[in-house]
């Protein structure tokens, strides 16, 4: 099995501008419609891109989520950011029969309501490649 090199999304965003710059320059000398509207297009995408990298490099985002007690504001939270873990539980059939079920369970707390009316932090872990 080959693992591919994943590349920092800023780097691929640096690439695709190098290369939309290069084929603006190509294009600059021809005197065809085509030409001119296809530079139109290649700086739109550059513009596009040059948003996209000012989103994406956003460290922090501030959400709220406001809802009715129990309306699974808090679940929403953990199955978004994937703050989840798959357990297994043990479960009584009416027939005496006990079978294991794989059940998700959210790992910040939730329950009757009113369970988590706090600041939540979520910080990504550092990976050690």
């Amino acid at each position: 099995m080959r693992l591919l090199a994943v590349q920092p999304i800023n780097t691929i965003i640096d690439n695709l501008q190098t290369t939309i710059s290069r084929e603006i320059g190509s294009r600059e000398q021809l005197q065809q419609l085509s030409a001119v509207v296809s530079i139109q297009a290649f700086q739109a995408i550059g513009t596009r891109l040059a948003k996209i990298r000012r989103i994406l490099n956003i460290q922090r985002y501030n959400l709220v989520f406001i809802g009715q007690v129990g309306a699974g504001k808090t679940t929403a939270i953990c199955h978004l950011l994937n703050l989840v873990r798959e357990v297994e539980v043990e479960k009584s059939l009416k027939s005496g029969k006990k079978v294991i079920i794989k059940k998700t369970q959210e790992l910040l707390s939730t329950g009757a309501g009113k369970s988590t009316i706090c600041e939540v932090v979520i910080r990504p872990a550092k990976f050690i490649c």
